[in-house]
């Protein structure tokens, strides 16, 4: 089963995997997984496509229910998903006001505010009135991490954040997730070896064959 909670601790949100298992299609997702996320630290799940990174953000999430074992969440949760779901026919700054706005802020300046904030965070200070179908792919991903971000969340996670962007895009990308997740519980799932690099000082785990591991050096 899943918890997810709204509960705070120390500030930031952490995630535990207790005897976790998953499968899916007849293939072994996870096996037993116990695993901790620390409040406030940073994590890299490496592995190759295919072999439940995603479903492992889901869980966490709360999109997916493992077979067995408890996937306890305490804090909020942001996720940048791998596909694209901004409106290309609206403005970033648009986009994140509707990212901001559903969940019981009553005032719309204020979240326009924070939304231009935010996107003059992520570089786009002068693009947030640019229709979203007019941005580049790394445009549209600093877009897509301010609708992240707008609410503030405990724990963000992300699932291959570097797909579609070349690998300068891609540095930049990385570095402003460094940047304004710091203090947060931040999951990076990738397939992406630059992403190990970015964050080589940071917790590495390796998913395959159902097993989750964390790297040692």
């Amino acid at each position: 089963m899943s918890v997810v909670g709204e509960e705070k601790v120390d500030g930031n949100g952490n995630v535990r995997f207790l005897d976790v298992s998953l499968t899916m299609g007849g293939k072994v997702i996870i096996d037993r997984a116990n695993m901790p996320f620390v409040s406030g630290d940073v994590y890299v799940v490496y592995g190759p496509s295919g072999v439940g990174k995603t479903s492992l953000l889901n869980m966490i999430a709360g999109y997916l229910r493992p077979q067995s074992g408890v996937v306890d969440v305490r804090g909020t949760v942001g996720y940048l998903l791998q596909d694209d779901v901004l409106f290309s026919r609206l403005s970033a700054l648009d986009n994140v006001v509707i990212a901001g706005g559903g969940h019981g802020v009553k005032n719309i300046d204020d979240v326009k505010r924070r939304a231009r904030i935010l996107l003059g965070d992520v570089g786009l200070g002068d693009k947030g009135d640019v229709l979203v179908e007019f941005l580049s792919g790394g445009e549209r991903q600093r877009v897509r991490l301010a609708c992240v971000l707008i609410e503030d969340p405990d724990i963000v996670l992300c699932d291959e954040p570097t797909t579609g962007v070349d690998v300068q895009r891609a540095h930049e990308i990385l570095k402003l997730l460094k940047t304004m997740c710091a203090g947060k519980t931040l999951i990076v799932v990738t397939h992406d070896l630059l992403v190990k690099e970015v964050f080589s000082q940071s917790h590495v785990l390796q998913l395959g064959d159902g097993v989750l591991r964390e790297e040692t050096v």
